[in-house]
């Protein structure tokens, strides 16, 4: 394991050229690094809100920015259903989110790799290993999962594979029915989001597996 800051290039640098001396080439990436939020925004400091921001908003330039020349089949962005739903005292964190989703679909037509933004839902996996912001990280490695124990989304591992062999640029991962949650966060004044949006983010049952890795059309 190598222990970098996602967000300093000079870091993540050295790490994908370390990486690559050890593996050699980098066919795929998963970026997956957050800080967790806390405090409701009146008070909030600067310090705070950036803290969340930066490993997701500056450690996700900085990873394409590096990426660029290396051109990987695919960058899977780890985002949360915070920045379609919401969550109260976390205006940080679901602006956060909300860029890695615009990130994707920006690219999605863009010369380069496939780029996927993974709304995962609360409590999964296969999101990040969170710490708050202002805390110090944790030392040593990521607790492995004890034997046995259930992936808190079913079919997830699945999930993740067919996600890469499908076009949308964002997917959206649910555990419970995710209809109902979209029209309480909409309310009724709101016209649906496929009539606003035609090709926006889609369930992730919707990805198939099969056939190569694609850019949306």
């Amino acid at each position: 394991m190598i222990r970098a800051d996602v967000a300093d290039r000079r870091d993540m640098r050295d790490a994908l050229a370390r990486a690559e001396a050890r593996f050699g080439a980098i066919h795929g990436v998963i970026h997956a690094a957050g800080v967790a939020p806390g405090g409701v925004i009146q008070l909030k400091t600067r310090e705070m809100a950036e803290g969340v921001l930066r490993p997701k908003v500056a450690g996700t330039l900085a990873l394409l920015e590096l990426l660029r020349e290396r051109r990987p089949d695919f960058v899977l962005l780890c985002s949360s259903l915070a920045s379609i739903l919401g969550v109260p005292g976390q205006s940080d964190y679901c602006a956060a989110n909300a860029f890695q989703d615009a990130v994707a679909r920006s690219r999605a037509d863009a010369d380069g790799p496939f780029i996927l933004s993974l709304n995962w839902t609360r409590g999964s996996r296969w999101g990040w290993r969170s710490t708050a912001a202002g805390a110090r990280p944790p030392r040593g490695p990521p607790r492995r999962p004890r034997r046995g124990r259930r992936d808190p989304v079913p079919g997830g591992d699945r999930g993740l594979r067919s996600s890469l062999h499908q076009p949308f640029p964002q997917l959206l991962v649910s555990t419970v029915a995710l209809a109902p949650r979209l029209a309480r966060h909409r309310g009724p004044e709101r016209a649906p989001a496929r009539d606003r949006c035609p090709r926006g983010p889609v369930p992730a049952s919707a990805a198939r597996a099969g056939g190569p890795l694609r850019r949306a059309a």
